[in-house]
């Protein structure tokens, strides 16, 4: 069994995971938590000081150490939830909710439903006010299939509406699914009701869908069918949305589902293509290993933009930069410790991502894989 103490970030991980917990559960004032984080600092560092006086680790150390993770945790919550900015929507929709003029721009496409095409996307302004905050496009499917562009800017005359909760018990609550991606609002209508604006919003978003409809295009050239095409574009770019529900279905029965989400099998792959392509920049400069890592890290980064930057491709792009890294100087870096550190940075930059299914299973089934591997080699080598 893998001890424990040669994964140091394992009990940070877990504090922080403990005070997200906390932070998303509770009703904590962000200028409270951030005054308490900042205690919790201070008395950190003065433990910090005196444990290194006396040359010897205390255990108070090790507590606010505990303290401080945990309140950094909840801090994140706070500071990452758009409803404590003063300029988010909701401030503003909570005293009129007559229709308004929208002003915003396509963010994210989303799988479409039977009756609607499904975007996420940024508001500018509401009736000529400058605001931010993301809510649920849904339009209305016709005859002719309307797909909007990401960074797309529209105008429409609507208003936004709560999103349904759940009314069965156990049923798979998407409003609550949505809120914890700060979405809290939608609007329903038909492509006709969309003004474009002919001011378009450049972003790496922008970018990576003009790449992915690039090659959708260079592979439509070939003699794929509509299906094919759909299936290459989710193995290749983790693009599932124009996949048809009964083709889902069939991956989702035979319980090969994953095989259509890019993971750490992918990444491993990209990582072990670049790594010998780009193997002679190790001898043409003297620090051409150096430059080699940072390429790779960079285009594996870059993939997983276009891919869409779903939980499985951020865990699988984080832990594999780290696994590089570890390449580069030769370490034998744990995989624990990869996989540990990939989602205490995951959990700083998103920490709500904690909450998500895709999320929890990718992890959990990494940590299964690694954990039961070793134990299943015990018992049988194949012989190639």
């Amino acid at each position: 069994m893998y001890k424990l103490r040669n994964i140091p970030f394992l009990f940070l991980t877990l504090s922080l995971i403990t005070g997200i917990i906390i932070g998303q559960y509770t009703t904590i004032g962000l200028r409270f938590i951030l005054i308490c984080q900042i205690i919790a600092i201070l008395g950190l560092l003065s433990s910090w000081w005196y444990a290194k006086k006396i040359f010897r680790s205390s255990i108070s150390f090790s507590f606010l150490v505990v303290i401080t993770f945990t309140m950094f945790g909840i801090t994140m919550v706070k500071i990452n939830n758009p409803k404590n900015n003063s300029e988010h929507y909701t401030h503003l929709i909570e005293q009129d909710n007559n229709p308004t003029v929208l002003n915003f721009h396509i963010k994210e496409r989303l799988k479409p439903s039977t009756y609607y095409e499904k975007y996420i996307v940024s508001l500018s302004s509401i009736n000529k006010e400058n605001v931010n905050g993301e809510f649920l496009l849904q339009i209305v499917k016709d005859s002719v299939n309307h797909k909007l562009i990401t960074g797309d800017s529209y105008i429409t005359f609507n208003t936004l509406e709560s999103i349904p909760t759940a009314l069965n018990p156990n049923q798979f609550d998407y409003a609550n699914y949505l809120k914890q991606q700060y979405i809290f609002h939608k609007i329903s209508l038909e492509h006709k009701e969309l003004i474009p604006t002919n001011s378009p919003v450049f972003s790496i978003y922008r970018i990576a869908h003009i790449i992915r409809t690039d090659i959708y295009q260079k592979l439509a050239l070939y003699n794929f069918s509509n299906k094919q095409l759909s299936i290459l574009n989710a193995l290749l770019l983790g693009q599932r949305q124009d996949i048809d529900s009964a083709t889902f279905k069939d991956y989702r029965d035979a319980g090969a589902i994953h095989i259509l989400a890019i993971s750490g099998l992918h990444i491993g792959i990209l990582l072990i293509i670049l790594s010998s392509i780009l193997k002679p920049l190790d001898y043409f400069t003297k620090n051409g290993k150096v430059v080699k890592t940072i390429f790779i890290i960079l285009l594996l980064w870059c993939f997983a933009i276009i891919a869409g930057l779903s939980p499985s491709v951020l865990r699988a792009v984080t832990m594999f930069s780290f696994v590089a890294i570890g390449m580069h100087i030769r370490s034998k870096t744990s995989i624990y410790n990869s996989l540990i550190v990939s989602m205490f940075i995951l959990l700083c930059l998103r920490p709500l991502l904690l909450f998500s299914i895709g999320f929890q299973l990718s992890y959990l089934a990494v940590f299964s894989i690694v954990w039961i591997q070793p134990s299943l080699v015990k018992l049988y080598t194949p012989r190639f």
